[in-house]
């Protein structure tokens, strides 16, 4: 059940969102469907911003260490989480770019990588011509898996 840190630029496009996505948003406003997906069966996502908010700079560099740090560090992470959502949430659709400037002495910090190991074969790395969607980001990743969110969560 591996945990992935999810380490980029997020937002989504769209009119009409509501402060939070769920079943009576939609029924206010069915077109926002589109805009919307469901965390899938047995997965997690961790949130360190509020929807709507942009992540600092400073609070991203210090999740990113602890989730690249020990079982420990990373629990102490989980504990930072201002929101989680399971199996069967609603989120927005995230469209996730890469970035050049995210880095450190040791590489690129823009990418989605595993948790503990940073430097894991399964961990990739975007740059800030690469972009991707949550939807497809939740393909890749299997049941029992945890995303953590260390990127903005800007809509509009």
């Amino acid at each position: 059940m591996p945990e992935w840190v999810v380490s980029m630029h997020g937002r989504c496009t769209g009119a009409g969102f509501p402060s939070q996505p769920g079943d009576a948003a939609l029924q206010l406003n069915p077109g926002l469907r589109s805009l919307l997906i469901q965390v899938p069966e047995g997965m997690r996502v961790f949130f360190y911003v509020s929807e709507g908010e942009i992540l600092s700079d400073e609070l991203g560099w210090d999740l990113f260490r602890l989730l690249t740090g020990s079982a420990q560090d990373i629990e102490e992470a989980r504990s930072l989480a201002v929101e989680v959502r399971d199996a069967g949430s609603w989120v927005y659709d995230y469209t996730l770019t890469g970035s050049d400037d995210w880095h450190d002495g040791e590489g690129s910090a823009s990418g989605v990588f595993e948790a503990g190991n940073r430097f894991s074969p399964d961990s990739w790395v975007l740059s800030a011509d690469q972009s991707i969607q949550l939807s497809w980001l939740f393909t890749q990743c299997s049941p029992g898996d945890a995303l953590h969110w260390v990127a903005c969560r800007e809509i509009g």
